[in-house]
């Protein structure tokens, strides 16, 4: 390849991979001078092997300065070993970075609860407990959550449900923000007699 070649298009789909991972990512992204317009991880099924915290995207340098375009994660499947996790990226990744999965293990792996932490900048992302993000410019503007407790940390929008986890406990169905902030101001609602 030559110096500061641009590809158009990267395509990674419709694969099966049997990965025994010798360093900590599925992809790495290297320090070119190269780049690329478009790049697709689509419907691929990813069979980790190895123990481990893994990530998917693990860029060298900052994207946005080596000449990346649109870098897309897709309805990818990823099976981990019990116990063992795997992250989106990391905050190199984010400029570009585009994620619409809906069969992660969690959905923290996109969001330590503050913008400044947020792995990608736009897409739809749920996981297998049925939680739900949708970010657009790095900022989350609807999230369906569930836990034991209504949210102490985390940006949060009005219509933003937190479902509860013990309600026997917290004697509601679940809380509803009603007031923008970190993490903003919350009412319960579906009241549970007792």
């Amino acid at each position: 390849m030559s110096k500061n070649q641009v590809f158009n298009d990267v395509l990674v789909v419709n694969n099966t991979f049997d990965v025994d991972l010798k360093g900590d990512r599925l992809f790495y992204l290297v320090d070119p001078p190269f780049g690329f317009k478009n790049i697709r991880i689509k419907n691929n099924i990813f069979k980790i092997t190895a123990n481990g915290n893994f990530q998917v995207l693990k860029p060298y340098t900052n994207t946005r300065d080596i000449g990346y375009g649109a870098i897309k994660l897709i309805k990818n499947n990823y099976n981990v070993i019990v116990g063992e996790m795997i992250n989106i990226s990391e905050p190199e990744g984010q400029i570009v970075l585009e994620v619409y999965e809906d069969s992660l293990d969690d959905i923290s792996v996109v969001d330590k609860g503050f913008d400044a932490d947020r792995l990608i900048y736009k897409g739809v992302v749920e996981d297998k407990k049925g939680q739900y993000m949708r970010v657009e410019n790095k900022r989350p503007v609807h999230q369906i959550r569930y836990s034991e407790s209504q949210p102490s940390q985390g940006r949060y929008l009005p219509g933003d449900i937190v479902y509860s986890t013990d309600p026997l406990t917290s004697l509601c169905v679940g809380w509803i923000c009603i007031g923008e902030g970190s993490p903003g101001s919350w009412r319960s609602f579906g009241e549970i007699e007792v």
